[in-house]
């Protein structure tokens, strides 16, 4: 960008038409006298084709180093995609007892499958969910084998943590996961349906994907599960565009958070 030292005697500096910012730098103004070249929001990009680097990006915790930022995605050979959402999501300890002491990098894995939170009965704990079984079973799998065709080995890249089975009410520890569905605070920033203060816990972190860009740039106007509940027989969502909630038996689009490293 020129400075005003920088240019030309010949350069005529009309002040309808710039702006001077931060020690003499200059920037044009739109016809409006909108800024226009001070702050150039990075589009997203499919980095399937570069993705070499990544795991070096989050080593060092330096995405643009390598051409990378959050939002931007990849996908895999099963169809899902993944989305860089936040780093060092759990780094220090989101845990309980269990302190994620890697760094990494929360990738939000959208399946573009549907699924039930619950196929029958009142809620459990999210952890005896028919939600959490699916991203837990059939879409861990397809996980770790887009991951190992992409990478080289799944368990050299995924990072396992404890989760909050949470409930309406009460509260436990699960053991080792891969793979969750998301929390309100992590896609709004706060509680907005949820029920209780048992329906965050470790995940209380609003991830910074959804800080950047509105959730429906990244999953289109969908309507996909989220793993707080609103009652025994309702859960949250995100309603292609804003908060919501529907019955358990629904079926909804189903995303999932992993740890990357």
């Amino acid at each position: 960008m020129p400075r005003i030292k920088d240019l030309p005697l010949t350069d005529k500096i009309n002040d309808s038409d710039y702006i001077v910012i931060d020690d003499g730098e200059i920037t044009k103004k739109s016809t409006k006298g909108a800024l226009v070249n001070n702050i150039v929001r990075r589009q997203r990009k499919n980095i399937t084709s570069e993705i070499a680097n990544l795991p070096n990006a989050i080593a060092e915790q330096n995405l643009e180093k390598y051409g990378y930022t959050i939002g931007d995605y990849f996908v895999g050979a099963s169809g899902y995609t993944y989305h860089l959402a936040d780093m060092d999501t759990y780094y220090g300890g989101y845990n309980n007892y269990a302190v994620v002491g890697t760094h990494h990098c929360g990738v939000v894995v959208d399946t573009k499958s549907a699924c039930q939170w619950q196929a029958e009965g009142s809620a459990p704990r999210y952890d005896q969910s028919t939600l959490h079984t699916f991203l837990s079973g059939t879409v861990l799998n397809n996980v770790k084998n887009d991951i190992t065709a992409l990478f080289g080995s799944w368990e050299s890249h995924l990072i396992s943590h404890e989760m909050l089975a949470n409930g309406i009410g009460t509260w436990g520890w699960s053991g080792a996961n891969y793979i969750r569905a998301l929390t309100e605070v992590e896609v709004y920033s706060s509680r907005i349906w949820s029920a209780d203060n048992y329906q965050q816990g470790e995940a209380c972190k609003p991830l910074e994907l959804f800080q950047k860009f509105r959730f429906n740039e990244i999953v289109g106007n969908t309507w996909f599960w989220l793993r707080s509940l609103v009652s025994s027989g309702v859960a949250c969502r995100a309603d292609g565009g804003y908060a919501s909630c529907n019955g358990l038996s629904s079926s909804e689009r189903a995303l999932g958070l992993i740890l990357f490293k």
